[in-house]
């Protein structure tokens, strides 16, 4: 005499695979976040070697400091514009192509 036994597995439904550029985008954001605080922190170091002194810097290290800066006020102005433009797409173009301005037709 012959047994039929029957076996059914239940599996979890397969797992949707994860957008690459949602991951590349997300990747992005915090790196673009970690330089952000960084160029900020190391602005507030200049600012309290200037601002936070107790006696009088020498010459030398007052020009280095202030070379200092001097160089890192574009630095923020790329920060600011990175994070304040409505224009600027952070890397969103659909198809890796820029977006185009309008152009006037004569």
């Amino acid at each position: 005499m012959a047994k039929t036994i029957e076996k059914t597995v239940e599996t979890d439904p397969p797992k949707a695979p994860a957008d690459p550029k949602a991951r590349l985008k997300l990747w992005l954001f915090f790196a673009r976040f970690i330089i952000t605080l960084a160029a900020m922190a190391l602005f507030g170091l200049l600012i309290f070697e200037v601002l936070g002194q107790d006696e009088e810097m020498t010459a030398s290290s007052k020009d280095i400091v202030m070379l200092g800066l001097g160089a890192f006020l574009p630095i923020l102005g790329a920060v600011a514009k990175f994070w304040l433009d409505p224009d600027d797409l952070h890397g969103d173009e659909s198809n890796g192509n820029s977006p185009q301005p309008p152009t006037k037709e004569a």
